[in-house]
């Protein structure tokens, strides 16, 4: 029961094209950081299918490549680090789920409500994570590494919780900002259907309360957030409401290649 979670890749040729990789695989951390930046740059995160088809979104490997890959959509942590740690997996990276908890802006820990993905490289541990939504970093992070590791899109770093989980932080001009803390522990795909069907299904789940769609861009990022499409260039926020349906369709094709 539930193996399809735990099923291979489809086609990683696919898949590289879809995020508009088209370099010489390397099992190195250079590599490692242009598949998470391609990924980033070209698959967006959304929720649609639960906030405005009402679904239950499939774990199913299978399934998730022919909904990101096929159909040239998105999705949200627990189908796109999914996708992309069997990618690393197919490519011949070390790599395994890990689960954690979305922290940012809230005051109690929550339940374990979110997946990453952990990659050992040479000795070292990373954490990728292409299913955020939110400001996490574009490049992977050295969970080994207490120091403040400095990306293009600003500074993280990672410190001990006393849950004896690890939490990664932002450091921004207002002062540090909790993003995420995760158990570096062993886990199962498996343990993400549970979850998975609370935010789907859930009343109060922040997945089924409002549309939420995020890329990244080379100059800054664009979204979704409820009716408004907000663009952000380098300091600079532009927002656009979508007052029709016709609106919404035409900015998810535009901004995100998604044609609903």
């Amino acid at each position: 029961m539930y193996e399809e979670v735990l099923s291979p890749l489809p086609d990683a040729g696919a898949y590289l094209k879809r995020i508009g990789f088209d370099s010489k695989i390397r099992l190195d951390l250079d590599t490692l950081f242009r598949l998470t930046l391609c990924h980033l740059e070209t698959v967006p995160f959304e929720n649609l299918d639960i906030c405005d088809g009402d679904m239950v979104v499939s774990l199913a490997v299978s399934d998730i490549f022919q909904k990101v890959v096929t159909k040239n959509r998105g999705g949200y942590c627990f189908e796109l680090n999914s996708l992309f740690c069997a990618l690393l997996a197919s490519l011949g990276f070390d790599c395994r789920p890990v689960i954690g908890r979305t922290l940012r802006g809230r005051e109690s820990r929550g339940f374990a409500g979110h997946r990453a993905t952990l990659v050992a490289i040479n000795g070292r541990r990373y954490l990728c994570d292409v299913g955020s939504g939110g400001p996490s970093p574009a490049t992977p992070l050295d969970i080994d590494e207490r120091g403040v590791q400095k990306t293009e899109r600003g500074e993280f770093y990672l410190a001990p919780t006393e849950y004896g989980e690890t939490m990664l932080w932002r450091k921004t001009p207002e002062g540090d900002e909790k993003l995420i803390s995760f158990s570096a522990g062993l886990c199962d795909p498996r343990d993400f259907i549970t979850p998975n069907y609370y935010y789907c299904k859930a009343p109060d789940s922040v997945f089924r309360q409002k549309r939420i769609v995020n890329l990244r861009t080379r100059e800054g990022s664009v979204s979704i957030d409820g009716d408004i499409l907000r663009k952000r260039l380098g300091g600079e926020i532009r927002e656009t409401p979508l007052s029709t349906p016709e609106e919404l369709k035409a900015a998810l094709k535009e901004h995100f290649g998604i044609i609903i």
